[in-house]
């Protein structure tokens, strides 16, 4: 059996919430999200090849808690026992908001995200 390897997408939002990760198919396999804000951050997950908008559908959402620590589940939340395969591409969104057409902008230098996938 093949070993997976996978790669991470590492990146700390700027305030812009939406990044086009890769425009090839791929298998996702999760995200972390580390936050230090007073806001809880949601990070939503795309099979497109284009930077996702709020009117496009998240293949997954992983959330943090504001003011996340260790205890609160920063960093362990949203690692998936299989992957989700896309079709398209891989993008992401990132927002202070539940709903899927939510498009709060996070606040500057507060999070750090990381996605990983193969």
């Amino acid at each position: 059996m093949a070993e997976t390897v996978l790669k991470c997408f590492r990146f700390i939002p700027d305030g812009t919430d939406e990044l086009l990760i890769d425009t090839n198919a791929r298998r996702y396999w999760g995200s972390r999200i580390w936050t230090k804000d007073a806001t809880p951050v949601f990070a939503k997950i795309y099979d497109t090849n284009a930077a996702a908008a709020e009117t496009d559908t998240p293949v997954d959402v992983v959330a943090s808690p504001a003011n996340a620590t260790a205890v609160l589940g920063a960093g362990n939340n949203g690692m998936l026992p299989a992957p989700i395969p896309l079709t398209n591409g891989l993008s992401i969104r990132a927002v202070v908001g539940l709903a899927d057409n939510d498009d709060t902008a996070l606040t500057t230098a507060e999070n750090q995200i990381s996605v990983y996938y193969e």
